[in-house]
């Protein structure tokens, strides 16, 4: 059954807080956090989950995630298919480091995953790209951990694909990141080749050249269209500024 996808989908929702009886006029902390809208292909929307941020001891800032499951649609068996996990944060929040990395030569100068790795390091960087997008400028980039001495090279078990960017106003920070994989990389096991934490013998491996110059419709998902789903990108700002800007009905239909 063809459905035409809506022009617009609510990445984050109004509908997905119990607002569906009257409240009173106290603000929720959650109020605070940035909305934000977009438009995924059908094959992002399994599995969509939407949830809100507030600081705390590990996040410092208001944000709004959404995530999902992207498909790989099997022709003969359409409920099957590779799914692979993705995400969109929006943040609100100034963030100067992301700012210089827009003008870094490299990933590994700006190393932008490392805040987000946990205990994990981030020791590959490639195909480092520049974005301007209507709602500011963003950096895109290969990247892959590890939590241990190994260098293990560009495989599809641990591929991660990240853009990164702020807004004009550099009011919000939009982090993105999206596993991603190549028919022509290995899968995880003994076969993968490990650079033993020498980055010359990491950028020399076949591997590692293939993310830098393979075309962007050879991965999966496509890297264009990545890059287009987050130039769709449209932030609403946080709960209260909704209802300041807009006195109508704020109900989304769908």
């Amino acid at each position: 059954m063809n459905v035409p996808p809506p022009p617009l989908l609510l990445a984050i929702l109004m509908t997905v807080l119990p607002v569906a009886t009257p409240r009173a006029a106290a603000i929720e902390a959650t109020d605070q956090c940035p909305r934000f809208q977009f438009n995924p292909p059908e094959p992002y929307r399994g599995g969509m989950k939407y949830r809100f941020v507030t600081p705390s001891t590990k996040a410092g800032a208001f944000a709004s995630v959404c995530s999902g499951l992207w498909r790989q649609s099997d022709s003969q068996e359409p409920s099957s298919g590779t799914k692979q996990f993705w995400s969109i944060t929006v943040s609100k929040q100034d963030d100067p480091k992301l700012v210089e990395a827009y003008n870094a030569k490299d990933g590994y100068a700006a190393d932008l995953a490392r805040a987000d790795s946990g205990n994990s390091t981030p020791y590959l960087y490639a195909r480092f790209q520049k974005f301007s997008f209507s709602w500011g400028n963003a950096v895109g980039y290969f990247v892959q951990t590890t939590k241990d001495a190994t260098w293990p090279e560009p495989n599809n078990a641990q591929l991660i694909y990240e853009i990164r960017g702020f807004t004009s106003d550099r009011q919000y920070i939009v982090a993105a990141r999206f596993a991603v994989t190549n028919p022509q990389l290995p899968a995880a096991g003994s076969n993968v080749l490990d650079a033993h934490g020498d980055i010359r013998t990491l950028v020399s491996f076949p591997s590692y050249k293939l993310l830098e110059k393979s075309k962007p419709e050879t991965f999966q998902p496509n890297l264009t269209e990545i890059q287009d789903l987050i130039s769709s990108v449209v932030i609403l700002g946080p709960k209260k500024s909704q209802k300041d800007d807009k006195p109508a009905n704020p109900e989304s239909s769908g």
